[in-house]
């Protein structure tokens, strides 16, 4: 799926959701169950929505400006992840960094943002509940 410019609210199954390209537009990215790819868009403040049971989604764009969030489902709460690094090879000799949020009390992997480590993660991240 993909929202265009401006303001999006995506949800899908196992999908692609893709807020847009453009540098305008707050995207509220819902994966739901299943396996996902979420793409906020470049310069603006997106939000991922995130919870236990929905499957691992794949974070590609998280904002290294500190504008992105993630917001989590029902009673969970920051204190309830452990992140985690993950390294995997791209190209012959090159890897990549990969940040894991982890569920700590199952070891269920939440999201894996791609491109990040733990600590340049740690001074930007925005993790708050979601509240509807």
């Amino acid at each position: 799926m993909y929202g265009g410019q401006g303001n999006d609210c995506l949800i899908g199954g196992t999908a692609i959701l893709a807020g847009g390209g453009s540098n305008s537009g707050d995207d509220l990215l819902f994966g739901d169950g299943g396996n996902d790819t979420l793409i906020g868009g470049r310069g603006d403040s997106d939000q991922f929505v995130l919870g236990a049971g929905a499957g691992t989604d794949l974070i590609v764009d998280y904002d290294r400006q500190g504008f992105d969030t993630i917001l989590l489902q029902g009673s969970l709460t920051e204190a309830d992840l452990d992140f985690i690094n993950s390294s995997k090879s791209i190209a012959g000799n090159i890897s990549q960094t990969d940040l894991q949020l982890v569920l700590r009390s199952t070891g269920e992997v939440l999201a894996i943002v791609q491109d990040i480590t733990a600590a340049d993660f740690e001074p930007i991240k925005r993790i708050e509940p979601l509240i509807i």
